[in-house]
């Protein structure tokens, strides 16, 4: 794990006004969402996609960008990825986005996906622009890429409510 936070990029460090401990603050809250495992030790939803955090923005434009590998088992009978693995995805890496910036535990209210290429590919890039994070509502804005043909294949519009806490 600590090796995967030196290989993530960190874009608008200098004009976010941030300190580095609340940068990394952020960038151990966007690693960890994808690896929260049961008590018991084995996968929850978020830790058995195996997401990789791969950059991030905290200046004006705060986004993130995780890489999904495609897993034989959400492939449909079309050879295509599942729309409901797509959709459960981009909801994942969005919600994970949404909590590191809010800092604040969030639950899904609305999602809108707009399917728009098959996804034949092995690998994934989910780029989620946060286009607002407010008091009680953060929005999201999210393109799932094949990372090879840099192809879009879906885009997702979310909107998700603090549940409690605060940063």
């Amino acid at each position: 794990m600590e090796d995967e936070a030196v290989r993530v990029e960190v874009v608008g460090a200098k004009e976010s006004g941030l300190t580095a401990e609340e940068i990394a603050k952020i960038q151990r809250k966007l690693i960890k969402g994808v690896a929260i495992r049961q008590q018991d030790g084995s996968h929850t939803y978020n830790s058995a996609l195996e997401l990789e955090l791969c950059r991030f923005g905290v200046g004006e434009k705060k986004f993130t960008e995780y890489i999904y590998t495609v897993k034989k088992e959400h492939i449909n009978g079309i050879g295509a990825i599942h729309g409901g693995v797509v959709t459960g995805v981009v909801d994942t890496a969005a919600a994970i986005a949404a909590f590191a910036f809010r800092g604040a535990w969030l639950t899904s209210t609305d999602l809108s996906v707009s399917f728009l290429k098959s996804t034949g590919g092995t690998k994934y890039l989910i780029h989620t622009d946060l286009t607002h994070i407010g008091g009680r509502i953060v929005n999201t804005l999210s393109a799932f890429s094949d990372l090879e043909s840099g192809d879009v294949c879906a885009t997702v519009i979310s909107t998700y409510i603090v549940l409690g806490g605060g940063k």
